[in-house]
């Protein structure tokens, strides 16, 4: 008997062209179709429509997740689901399930957390960088801060935290909905007023006047991760096996980077040659 299910996971972002499908590309939606398509949930050349699949949110190429949602209409055993995916995927990782009830959406959301990274020497000023962002919160047109391709540019940032963590500081964004590109757009904004690009006459007056095109500049994708999506009365159940999986996964990538940080630093100008 078929059931509705939502699932979270996780992806690299680096490793795809955004999420949504495209012809000709490797993107995060692509990846899942073919892995449903291998399971028998979706059947070959089927529309996604079949089984009444979406997705919470459609995040930019580069811009990776951690708590990204997706829900369908599938008979295949619950406990035996997340093991399935995961063996057919690369790059992205399953983690979470939920029964749900027929009416459920996942762009139906609540609340979505973004987190953007910065290092210490892309800042200029940080007392300047919380005081640009703090503009930001708030209900405001966001026309000059996004492309809302056809929606309204109106939304409200609810929370948005500046803190240090590890080696980063991160910049914490939480709303109901974001639109293309708005979190980018908010963080080159705020960079180029920490670092004396920008006024922050400026980065308020583009607020104030949505009708009044203004371009403060986009930030890179990578640093930026869907942190959560959240949704009332429905409760998530961690697999602890796909957790570990995608913890050896990473590490791997980790111990990678390293390496190349290795190699790169012999590159730097205060290297020495042997």
């Amino acid at each position: 008997m078929a059931m509705r299910l939502a699932l979270k996971f996780g992806y690299d972002g680096r490793k795809f062209h955004g999420f949504v499908r495209q012809p000709g590309q490797r993107t995060v939606e692509c990846d899942i179709m073919d892995a449903l398509q291998n399971l028998r949930i979706l059947a070959p050349f089927a529309s996604p429509r079949t089984i009444r699949y979406g997705a919470a949110s459609r995040t930019d190429a580069g811009v990776s997740a951690i708590g990204n949602a997706i829900a369908f209409d599938t008979s295949f055993r619950r406990d035996a689901l997340l093991p399935a995916l995961n063996a057919r995927l690369e790059d992205i990782w399953f983690h979470s399930t939920a029964a749900v009830l027929d009416g459920f959406w996942p762009r139906q959301a609540q609340m979505r957390w973004y987190r953007y990274h910065l290092s210490t020497n892309e800042i200029g000023d940080l007392d300047a960088l919380r005081l640009a962002l703090r503009l930001f919160t708030g209900r405001h047109d966001f026309s000059n801060f996004c492309r809302a391709e056809g929606r309204t540019a109106i939304r409200t940032i609810r929370k948005l935290r500046v803190r240090k963590s590890g080696p980063f500081i991160t910049v914490d964004l939480f709303s109901q909905g974001f639109l293309w590109n708005i979190v980018r757009r908010i963080m080159g904004a705020a960079l180029a007023v920490s670092c004396g690009e920008l006024r922050q006459a400026e980065v308020r007056r583009a607020l104030d006047e949505p009708g009044r095109k203004a371009d403060l500049g986009l930030a890179p994708p990578e640093p930026l991760i869907l942190m959560d999506v959240a949704y009332e009365g429905v409760d998530f159940v961690r697999d602890g096996k796909a957790i570990e999986l995608a913890r050896r996964r990473l590490e791997r990538k980790r111990s990678e980077a390293i390496g190349t940080l290795l190699l790169a630093s012999y590159l730097l100008p205060t290297g020495k040659s042997p």
